[in-house]
């Protein structure tokens, strides 16, 4: 799922309805321009959900100090936490279920927002 413009608050977006039983197995969330703030505290969460419930125990994210311009979560860094999924069953998927991702803001009132922002959702389906 992919976003147009500036987050300047929480939003809930749908990703994909599962067509077949599968897992998920990573999380990558993207910026196009990450929001810079001189003094508070600035990151955007990517909080993927299967009905409602994260898939993630430790959420993919990318903060201020990442530094300005494209960022992703790919690969760790400076301002980036990397998803860890869940080994509990939220991350295994049943067709039909609604994968959405909430863009998670924390900020204060930043010099630059955050904007495009998108996030990859890597699907395994069951062999079948």
């Amino acid at each position: 799922h992919g976003a147009s413009g500036n987050i300047t608050a929480d939003t809930t977006a749908p990703v994909f309805i599962a067509p077949v039983a599968g897992r998920i197995v990573n999380v990558v969330g993207n910026l196009t321009v990450n929001g810079e703030d001189g003094t508070d505290a600035f990151s955007l969460a990517f909080d993927v959900k299967k009905n409602g419930t994260s898939v993630a125990s430790t959420l993919p994210a990318i903060a201020k100090a990442a530094g300005s311009g494209q960022k992703d979560t790919f690969a760790a860094g400076t301002g980036i936490t990397q998803a860890v999924l869940k080994t509990d069953g939220s991350e295994i998927v049943a067709a039909g279920d609604a994968i959405t991702v909430v863009y998670d803001i924390t900020r204060t009132t930043p010099e630059v927002e955050a904007a495009g922002p998108s996030v990859l959702v890597v699907f395994e389906p069951y062999a079948g």
